[in-house]
């Protein structure tokens, strides 16, 4: 008798445990919305990006907010997607494991541009999760696209773009356009980037010293940042960003044995600051073709460069034969890889980026508001 009084009050303590448990569940706080801000903008995009069905408030946050699409841009950890612009027009992600005995290239699948009346993309640039596209198919419109979102927009530039240059940054204060530098020629097929909203070109002095020139959308102005060392004619010089932080460049002297360096800066803020650090010496052969119309990546923790070229075939008798190639170069690792083979020359030129998804918005001349925006 005594033992079933402790356990029937055993049992009442226990119910009375889990009743307590579902009334504190029910009257638990939301956590504020700042809070819930702050703890979002951390989530990398693609992770974020599965978590819009979860409510509508978080979907609309994503959606149409673009002071916590900025926000998440500067503060999420970034992911940083390698893509390659084929000769047929198209713009694929890729990758490459160099650490086996034969790399090759594994294809992740195109990226649709959803806008059918720019269809074939001749070159792309990247700024902070968008794309800057233009298309031989049409010659007087860009576009701005986020292969993320899935978001475009059409400019017509009301000319034909051949000869001209098209790149994209941004001031956080104000708009700005840009605008010519005084004193510098600008070397128009070497391909540009964009690093903190800033872009960075070669460009000669009027002595004729190449450096890299800094355009500030803030300020409308350039100055020049001078490159790991100075040389009286270079074989090959190809500029790229590693992760978003830094700026690498490519040099090569022009002559015989000459070595193809790969030189780092810093992280680029607002200092003035540049210091460059050596990371790649590569003895690479002559009949590799490097030159000013490549492009490459920069994998700085592992110390591996992925070059995309043009390779052309002197010895043929007939129409000139090209393939692109990507190189892959390392301190263990040396791969060639065929990309596609080009019966003909083509406008197209092979290059390689980094692509950081994102939900930045595109801004729409005359349509309605975001909030925060």
């Amino acid at each position: 008798m005594m033992t079933a009084r402790r356990s029937g009050r055993r049992l009442k303590s226990k119910t009375l445990s889990i009743n307590n448990s579902r009334s504190s569940t029910k009257s638990m706080p939301e956590l504020p919305k700042d809070l819930v801000e702050e703890i979002l903008c951390r989530v990398p995009a693609t992770s974020l990006n599965r978590l819009r069905t979860t409510c509508k408030a978080w979907n609309r946050l994503l959606e149409d907010d673009r002071r916590f699409a900025r926000k998440h841009l500067d503060e999420a950890a970034k992911e940083f997607l390698p893509l390659m612009l084929t000769k047929d027009y198209e713009v694929h992600s890729f990758s490459v494991n160099p650490r086996v005995r034969d790399p090759s290239i594994e294809w992740k699948g195109e990226l649709k541009l959803l806008n059918r009346r720019s269809k074939f993309i001749d070159c792309v640039f990247h700024c902070d999760g968008l794309l800057l596209c233009t298309s031989e198919e049409n010659e007087s419109r860009i576009v701005v696209w986020n292969p993320f979102t899935r978001q475009t927009r059409l400019i017509d530039v009301g000319l034909k773009m051949r000869g001209f240059i098209f790149n994209l940054g941004y001031s956080q204060d104000n708009e700005a356009s840009s605008a010519p530098a005084p004193g510098w020629d600008l070397e128009i097929l070497s391909p540009s980037v964009s690093l903190k909203g800033n872009i960075y070109r070669f460009a000669t002095d009027e002595k004729g010293i190449k450096s890299l020139l800094k355009f500030d959308f803030s300020t409308e102005k350039s100055e020049p940042v001078p490159l790991p060392y100075q040389c009286d004619r270079y074989g090959a010089t190809i500029l790229s960003a590693v992760r978003d932080e830094k700026l690498s460049v490519l040099l090569q002297k022009q002559g015989k044995g000459s070595k193809t360096e790969i030189w780092v800066t810093n992280e680029i803020h607002d200092t003035k600051a540049v210091f460059w650090t050596k990371v790649l010496a590569l003895d690479l052969e002559s009949n590799l073709q490097i030159n000013d119309l490549g492009s490459f990546l920069l994998d700085e923790d592992t110390k591996v460069v992925q070059i995309c070229q043009r390779w052309f075939d002197e010895d043929e008798d007939d129409d000139p034969y090209n393939i692109d190639m990507l190189y892959v170069f390392g301190e263990d690792t040396e791969a060639i890889l065929t990309v596609d083979e080009v019966p003909d020359i083509t406008e197209c030129w092979p290059a390689v980026t980094h692509y950081v998804p994102s939900f930045v918005h595109i801004k729409r001349l005359g349509g309605k508001r975001k909030r925060g925006g």
